[in-house]
């Protein structure tokens, strides 16, 4: 019985969105995801403390690329040439710019963003040590 309810309701089991944090040395960033049928797209920002800034629509389009054994991974091409990637998996993952490594990713389920300001502030805290160390030290 259950199993037929998962099945007929497997929407339900499937995320709508994801608030994402990227750590890097003196950078964080905190966003939330909507899940839309190419990707993931952004739809707000953390700026600070109690300060979420939600869009009415995506503003930016991450494209799904591939799955592999380093998880699900996702594009963004900029005007300029640069290309930017989020790679994804269990609740963590890097940010890579031209292929190169430029921040740790972590991530949650915020279905409709509504965890962000809350989710920011906790993650920011955690990620200290990452964001005051040395550019280009070991992590």
């Amino acid at each position: 019985m259950l199993g037929a309810l998962l099945s007929l309701n497997g929407c339900w089991l499937s995320p709508k969105g994801y608030d994402v944090f990227t750590c890097g040395s003196g950078d964080f960033h905190a966003a939330h995801l909507r899940v839309i049928e190419v990707g993931l797209g952004v739809d707000a920002v953390a700026v600070g403390a109690g300060r979420v800034i939600a869009f009415d629509d995506v503003r930016l389009v991450y494209k799904f690329v591939k799955s592999d054994s380093d998880g699900k991974h996702y594009e963004h091409d900029y005007k300029d040439g640069d290309k930017v990637e989020l790679v994804l998996k269990n609740g963590k993952g890097v940010f890579l710019v031209n292929g190169v490594e430029k921040a740790v990713v972590f991530y949650s389920r915020d279905d409709d963003g509504s965890k962000l300001d809350k989710n920011a502030q906790t993650q920011y805290k955690a990620c200290g040590p990452i964001i005051e160390s040395e550019p280009n030290s070991s992590n």
